[in-house]
């Protein structure tokens, strides 16, 4: 069979074909409800919109195909459809174990439904599957740093400034890596940091009241020989594996930070484990603008998580 006949080939095709890079989800949104307006019917807006959920995506339809070609009779990969159901509650049932022989948790069924929803166009929620429900409770392991790394543990004073940098500017990994010593600016004393991040995306993000010192430090006593380009304020060899929690904490410090003057009264409430736990919008959209995703839901997760 040629590769353009395989489940495998006709799957990523299809992903292909999601691809939103750099497009905004809250455009696409708003959009989709000019639409609704007209047509008395709103369609969620669906679209792969970085690299690394490109990438996830594709490792997961490519174990779909594997299993879907072992398992059944399906010759292509639109026929393969209607195996995702079986798929799915095989998982949720424990019936379909991972390759380390362990069952899956909620949340990688979870991105597996979405992978195949993606490819299939369509919701994660149309395959009739009632897909478990995502609790803390069963959460066996997290990036909080206090994992089985033993080695890492150690070096915690090493990567202690690297940490207290992200926690102070909500950079993600790329941007502390391509952070040069031109990528600072200050006015009417509040500091920002530019970052270059996800698909070549930048932005600014403004530091944390009471870190102003440490960061400006940063930029004036660097080394700045890392790498290729000169300037360079962090060598990537001394980055810790883990840094996104402390995005959460920088999260954290910018609600109570930006509180005040973008209070909007709008309530958005907590569900599940949460529930009685509310926050404001208009402050939740603050932080979300200086993380540099836009996505205010995303925020309230960093706030709820137990990372200091």
């Amino acid at each position: 069979m040629s590769k353009k006949g395989t489940i495998i080939y006709g799957l990523h095709k299809s992903l292909e074909k999601n691809k939103r890079y750099g497009k905004s989800k809250e455009v696409d949104k708003e959009l989709a409800r000019e639409h609704a307006k007209e047509t008395g019917s709103y369609v969620q807006p669906t679209g792969i919109r970085s690299g690394e959920t490109m990438k996830t995506y594709s490792k997961q339809t490519a174990a779909y195909a594997a299993w879907v070609t072992k398992n059944t009779s399906a010759k292509n990969w639109e026929a393969a459809k209607k195996f995702v159901p079986q798929y799915l509650q095989g998982m949720v049932d424990g019936t379909i174990l991972t390759q380390y022989g362990k069952r899956y948790s909620p949340w990688s069924v979870h991105t597996i439904a979405s992978a195949l929803g993606s490819a299939y166009h369509c919701s994660k929620n149309d395959f009739g599957i009632i897909l478990p429900m995502r609790s803390r409770d069963v959460i066996t392991r997290s990036r909080n740093g206090n994992g089985s790394n033993a080695a890492e543990r150690f070096m915690a004073e090493k990567y202690e400034r690297v940490r207290r940098f992200v926690k102070a500017t909500g950079a993600r990994r790329e941007g502390v890596i391509n952070l040069t010593k031109a990528d600072i600016r200050e006015w009417s004393g509040i500091i920002e940091i530019h970052f270059q991040e996800k698909n070549g995306l930048q932005r600014w993000s403004r530091v944390v009241a009471g870190e102003e010192d440490f960061v400006r430090s940063l930029f004036v006593n660097s080394p700045g020989t890392f790498g290729k380009t000169k300037d360079r304020i962090f060598d990537k060899r001394d980055l810790p594996s883990e840094l996104h929690s402390c995005r959460h904490t920088y999260a954290k410090r910018m609600y109570n930070q930006l509180y005040d003057k973008n209070q909007s009264g709008e309530l958005v409430h907590c569900r599940g484990n949460y529930r009685g736990i509310s926050f404001d919008k208009g402050v939740l959209l603050a932080v979300s603008e200086q993380m540099g995703h836009h996505r205010y839901d995303i925020v309230v997760g960093y706030l709820l998580s137990d990372t200091e």
